[in-house]
């Protein structure tokens, strides 16, 4: 009987009293007609009547806007409290992930730290590639002559460049060379990206002249 009280109150109390005044006839009915109420039509309902109060009661109103208004700051400062501890979080993570990459970089067999460095260097050099393609229809006449420089030839895939770059081997000395090919190579931006992904050791960045030379490679090259 809660149900029926819950998806119309009205009637239900109609149904209540035709009960009590013996009026049977009209109990059914109101029973069958408040049980067979969908969820749509309970919902269309309480919204009618909500309305029709919203639009009568100025009082009715007013509590309605205050209490709206003092949920809307309860969840304003319940959201900066929670993205401020999302930041804290997040900093915590980045410094205890970034240490976690490099000792999981470290126990890798060579083997696997070429594998990986074929699957990054596959990845980030496609970003590059579609990066630099942005980048040149933004502004293609003033760069379309160094574009064509046989060294950024685009009919070189990503694959082909991997692959002259990075050879798969048990040997750390190979990986180490692998390394080298795609700090020489690779934008810096993409390769800071692809070391702090996969945990490369410090003596695998750029230098500070080296950096500043592959900050402004893009530049020159297109």
């Amino acid at each position: 009987m809660a149900e029926l009280e819950g998806k119309d109150p009205d009637r239900y109390q109609e149904m209540v009293v035709a009960t009590k005044k013996v009026d049977l006839p009209k109990a059914l009915d109101l029973y069958k007609k408040i049980d067979a109420m969908t969820e749509w039509e309970v919902y269309l309902l309480r919204h009618e009547k909500w309305k029709k109060k919203w639009e009568e009661d100025p009082d009715f109103r007013d509590r309605e806007l205050e209490a709206r208004s003092d949920k809307f700051d309860a969840l304003k400062v319940a959201r900066q409290k929670e993205y401020a501890r999302k930041r804290v979080d997040l900093k915590v993570l980045q410094v205890r992930d970034s240490t976690g990459r490099e000792e999981s970089w470290k126990k890798k067999t060579p083997w696997e730290q070429s594998v990986l460095l074929k699957e990054a260097c596959l990845y980030y050099r496609d970003l590059e590639q579609r990066h630099s393609v942005d980048r040149r229809r933004i502004d293609l006449p003033a760069r379309q002559e160094s574009f064509l420089m046989e060294q950024r030839a685009t009919g070189i895939t990503p694959s082909e460049e991997c692959d002259k770059w990075i050879a798969l081997s048990q040997s750390p000395n190979q990986v180490a060379l692998s390394l080298s090919n795609l700090r020489r190579s690779m934008n810096y931006y993409f390769f800071r990206r692809m070391s702090d992904e996969l945990g490369l050791p410090g003596e695998a960045q750029h230098d500070l002249e080296n950096r500043l030379s592959k900050m402004t490679h893009d530049f020159e090259s297109y």
